[in-house]
């Protein structure tokens, strides 16, 4: 049940969302860009203040976007409109490329890692090889984490399945994780996802990309 807070957060964003679709023609801006930043401010509203949760705010900034950019010029200010066909593709282009299936695979993995309980297996193991000195453990999650760039090129992908062997870890060793212990060990998988993404060609999605511009130039 939505309280009040929320329902007004929901309407006046709504109301921002209209009213810069409305807004006479700015320059540089084409009627499509407009429909774009009016959906974007309203997404940003609902993210920042969670007056509805992510999944409902994911289907509700596709549907604004086929209906804004529907009724939207396919070109500049003014002409013929996009229409909802060629809107509803050009709404879904973001989800449908090879960088956000190789994120949304390793989300996959992880969330079936929890749902098993192999985090809690793959911790044991990771202190039966390293130890249970606190370094030895911070050592383990960065093998681990080197190890993955093989194998999953995403830094988002693997920080979503190194994060629930972290805290297997955590739980292993019967601490809090709100423990400095866990606060740093969580810390050492965000901070080792981002440094690995620059050490091979396959640990991260942007790389390749990287690669063949610059090999074009």
């Amino acid at each position: 049940m939505l309280s009040k807070k929320k329902i007004f957060i929901i309407v006046a964003a709504l109301a921002l969302m209209v009213g810069i679709f409305f807004l006479p023609d700015v320059p540089g801006l084409t009627g499509a860009g407009k429909a774009a930043l009016s959906v974007l401010v309203f997404a940003v509203i609902m993210w920042v203040t969670q007056a509805v949760s992510y999944p409902v705010s994911a289907v509700a900034i596709i549907a604004f976007l086929t209906l804004f950019l529907g009724f939207s010029p396919a070109q500049g200010v003014s002409g013929p409109l996009l229409g909802t066909g060629r809107a509803i593709s050009l709404a879904l282009s973001g989800f449908i490329n090879g960088g956000w299936v190789l994120v949304a695979a390793g989300l996959f993995m992880a969330a079936g890692i929890i749902h098993c309980g192999l985090e809690r297996r793959i911790a044991y193991q990771v202190l039966r090889v390293f130890g249970t000195k606190v370094r030895n453990i911070f050592a383990g999650i960065i093998a681990l984490m080197a190890l993955l760039c093989f194998v999953i090129p995403s830094m988002t992908a693997r920080s979503a399945t190194i994060t629930p062997i972290a805290v297997g870890l955590v739980e292993a060793l019967g601490l809090d994780l709100k423990s400095k212990f866990g606060s740093m060990l969580l810390v050492t998988v965000a901070i080792t996802s981002s440094v690995s993404g620059m050490l091979l060609l396959t640990s991260g999605a942007p790389n390749p990309v990287a690669l063949s511009f610059i090999g074009s130039q």
